[in-house]
């Protein structure tokens, strides 16, 4: 059953009533990079992804020294300088290893209705089931890749308690529509940055579906009808 776009009471925060100009900039690891004028190169649009879908703020402080750390072994010949960048490498060697032992292994279902208003938020109820043996922690639902029109509301998702092998959620968010038009939602995720919080393992959930806004609607205070 959809959710209709009336239901949940759910209005968009203060902070997202911006200019469309400013929220296509306010760029998120929702949001879709592909046209946009700003990433126009494939390998800008990998290292972005990777940047704001793959690192968490832990990890993207983490990078900078470990860059630090690069750099300064490649310009010198002394034996010790290694062994800092060799910690490191070590370090991020076992994170990414994480993401794939911790990789959500859930079935999520999205429900949410095909038709807005520009400037409302258009509620999304997602129905999670754990289905590995291990369960879930700190995971965390969010839209993937939205199209310029379309923000997530909140912009890091809805957050879920931890979940058993068989266990059922569900998590209340939202599309924030900026501007009128019809727009293609290309599915959902589900991600955690459990163990080590640096980087994050996510699975997608696609879906075919188009959300149509429409231009808001607003009563009018007075009405003058010339008669004769």
């Amino acid at each position: 059953t959809e959710v209709s776009d009336r239901d949940g009471g759910m209005a968009a925060p203060k902070d997202d009533r911006r200019s469309f100009w400013f929220q296509e900039r306010q760029l998120s690891g929702a949001k879709e990079t592909t046209g946009h004028p700003f990433f126009r190169s494939v390998v800008v649009r990998w290292s972005w992804r990777f940047f704001a879908q793959r690192l968490t703020p832990a990890g993207r402080w983490l990078l900078l020294p470990s860059l630090a750390f690069l750099g300064y072994s490649l310009s010198s010949l002394e034996l010790q300088a290694y062994r800092p960048m060799a910690y490191m490498t070590g370090l991020w060697f076992v994170a990414l290893c994480a993401t794939l032992i911790f990789r959500p292994k859930v079935r999520l279902i999205a429900h949410h209705a095909e038709r807005a208003c520009a400037g409302e938020v258009l509620p999304v109820v997602a129905e999670i089931t754990q289905l590995g043996a291990l369960g879930s922690v700190e995971l965390r639902v969010l839209p993937h890749r939205l199209p310029p029109g379309l923000d997530a509301s909140p912009a890091t998702g809805a957050d879920l308690a931890p979940l058993k092998a068989g266990e059922r959620a569900s998590a209340r968010l939202g599309l924030y529509c900026a501007r009128r038009g019809a727009y293609h939602v290309r599915g959902f995720k589900a991600e955690t940055d459990y163990p080590f919080g640096l980087l994050r393992a996510y699975a997608f959930f696609p879906e075919d579906r188009t959300v149509l806004v429409y231009p808001r609607f607003t009563r009018l205070a007075r009405l003058d009808l010339s008669s004769g």
